[in-house]
């Protein structure tokens, strides 16, 4: 029981059934092998505007089963010239979802390839297969769950695998692929009737801080020269109070009586480093910061921060309903959750545990009830969506509802 309780510290296993999107930490099966996919998040969103991401290329470790049991559920030993992280705890879904101990060589002879646009794939169905049927539609409940445009994404999809799937250009691409870095690359696809697979499965993601400290290590393993050293201005550090809180959760307020507070080139700031030690449960929040290691004073869609004197800060987090989509709000109208003015059919929703039905409109047919943070905390059924809405460590969550 323990050993299931660190499990899922560890690792989420429902990041297929939620459809996430793709991100650093995901693992992968295939043909028996894990892979675990390696990078930055601000790399691989899909930016919701031109509907592509920065990067084409995915980097993954090959994972593998091991009998050798750590001394930790997460170890970093050195063995000879070699760095190796040691996880505890894995479910084996090619071995009847057994635990097992896995070991990940973090040097570059252990890196493979992957156009990230077939790890795409898994995440348009709760499998997390990476296939696709270029005849058929997305449903409309996945729809639903999915990012804002993510389905548009989804039709670009089917047309580029269209044109592969066709045989002069399948046979080309076969040729081409001789010359090709890439271990997972589309032309290596099999056809199950009409669908192209690629026998690839995300079984789960490896999570916040675990993957923060492989990745780090697998970095600095690389020797990797930091360039901002150059011309490098100096840093000073001095002890402040920082409160920090998300909008109407009184619950979820922390206070830091001696937290750094840096000061260079005139400019205050936090390092999001050192957040991310003290805030363990916000890990997956405070990840979609895109820019460098400071939180600062500059506009941004993610955080306020205000100066209450010289000795007190304070930092607000806003709550993250999707891509680029940021709220900081105590109450949440129909139109902020699903940029939509009033419900089409069933205008009730019904918090989780809870025997009544409210509805979203007044006598008048307005929309005037609100959803509040701490009823979003408990879940809330949208039966118009068919969706159960719930917010996570400041994320708003989704899951597909079934009367």
């Amino acid at each position: 029981e323990i050993r299931e309780i660190n499990t899922y510290e560890l690792f989420d296993y429902n990041v297929n059934k939620k459809y996430l999107p793709i991100a650093p930490g995901d693992i992968w099966a295939k043909d028996g092998s894990y892979y675990i996919l390696l990078g930055q998040l601000c790399d691989m969103l899909i930016r919701r505007d031109k509907n592509a991401r920065n990067a084409r290329i995915a980097e993954l470790f090959k994972v593998e089963i091991t009998l050798d049991t750590p001394k930790a559920k997460y170890d970093i030993i050195i063995k000879g010239q070699k760095k190796y992280i040691y996880i505890d705890n894995f479910i084996d879904v090619e071995d009847g979802n057994k635990l097992k101990s896995v070991r990940i060589d973090i040097s570059t002879p252990n890196l493979y390839f992957a156009d990230l646009t077939i790890l795409d794939l898994g995440t348009f169905n709760d499998l997390g297969t990476c296939e696709i049927n270029p005849k058929s539609e997305l449903a409309e409940n996945i729809k639903t769950l999915l990012p804002e445009r993510r389905d548009e994404y989804y039709e670009l999809l089917k047309e580029e695998y269209k044109n592969i799937g066709a045989m002069k250009i399948r046979e080309l691409s076969n040729a081409m692929d001789l010359y090709s870095p890439l271990d997972f690359s589309k032309s290596k696809f099999v056809y199950e009737g009409d669908t192209i697979s690629y026998g690839i499965k995300r079984v789960c993601r490896l999570k916040g801080r675990y993957y923060d400290s492989l990745y780090n290590n697998y970095l600095n393993n690389k020797g990797r020269i930091d360039l901002n050293l150059i011309d490098n201005a100096p840093e000073h550090i001095k002890p402040v109070k920082l409160k920090f809180n998300l909008p109407g959760d009184d619950e979820l307020t922390k206070e830091f009586d001696k937290f750094n507070l840096w000061t260079s080139k005139g400019q205050e700031y936090f390092k999001l480093s050192e957040l991310k030690s003290v805030l363990e449960d916000y890990q997956e929040l405070l990840s979609f910061l895109e820019n460098d290691d400071k939180v600062s004073f500059e506009e941004n869609s993610h955080y306020t921060l205000i100066k209450e004197s010289d000795e007190e800060y304070h930092l607000t987090f806003k709550y993250r309903f999707g891509e680029k989509k940021y709220m900081q709000k105590e109450e949440f109208s129909f139109k902020d959750l699903f940029d939509q003015s009033k419900p089409e059919k069933e205008s009730h929703f019904q918090v989780i545990d809870s025997e009544h039905k409210i509805s979203f409109l007044d006598e008048h047919g307005h929309p005037r009830r609100k959803i509040t943070v701490k009823e979003l905390k408990v879940g809330v059924i949208i039966f118009d969506k068919k969706v159960i809405l719930k917010l996570e460590k400041g994320i708003l969550k989704k899951e597909l509802y079934e009367e």
